[in-house]
């Protein structure tokens, strides 16, 4: 198994950015190697829909067959090509694959209350700094051990104690300048004034 894969082809970027096809690839990493059924089963999606998204994780080579696992030779068993998986962000489909629905999805975030939907967690937090070149590689440092660290202790919990039900988070970052003379307006239809 590869320790991680780098994704740029625009089919491969199309799978994963499906999600139920990242939360298959979550409980694989977690489980190891499942059955259509067994997948279907932990995440809560019909086996026929799980089947379809087996089809189209292996199609683009971010998953294969184990073999090796099945009870026979009619019996499919998968497993993760990868122990992750790294968008290669300069991709020109990336854009498109990933960041768009990505983008929908916070949308979502932003109009929901933090916590309408039974208790789960949702949190959009947008903040302006000022910063030195140095000061924002150390945060942009910072923020991506915080989230390994919670992505490989809670994968590790996960892994530890199967029966205990999860759901599927996503965390998304961005630390840049903001450049604000590509700027069309505040978002009321105003035009910021230029002289």
């Amino acid at each position: 198994m590869l320790e991680t894969m780098e994704i740029s082809e625009p089919a491969a970027l199309r799978a994963i950015a499906n999600p139920v096809r990242q939360r298959i690839l979550m409980q694989l990493s977690v489980v190891g190697h499942a059955r259509a059924a067994d997948l279907a089963e932990a995440i809560g999606q019909p086996a026929n829909s799980v089947s379809f998204h087996l089809r189209v994780l292996a199609k683009v080579g971010l998953i294969v067959e184990a073999p090796e696992h099945a009870r026979d030779k009619r019996d499919r068993v998968w497993t993760n090509v990868a122990e992750t998986y790294q968008i290669k962000s300069n991709s020109p489909a990336a854009g498109t694959a990933i960041l768009r629905p990505a983008l929908r999805w916070i949308s979502d975030v932003f109009t929901h209350d933090a916590r309408d939907d039974g208790g789960a967690r949702r949190q959009f937090l947008l903040t302006t700094l000022l910063l030195t070149k140095d000061e924002a590689d150390e945060m942009a440092q910072e923020l991506s051990a915080l989230v390994e660290r919670w992505s490989e202790e809670n994968l590790a919990k996960a892994r530890e104690n199967t029966k205990i039900p999860r759901e599927t988070y996503q965390v998304v970052t961005v630390l840049g300048p903001r450049d604000d003379t590509t700027a069309e307006g505040d978002g009321d239809g105003a035009q910021a004034p230029t002289g």
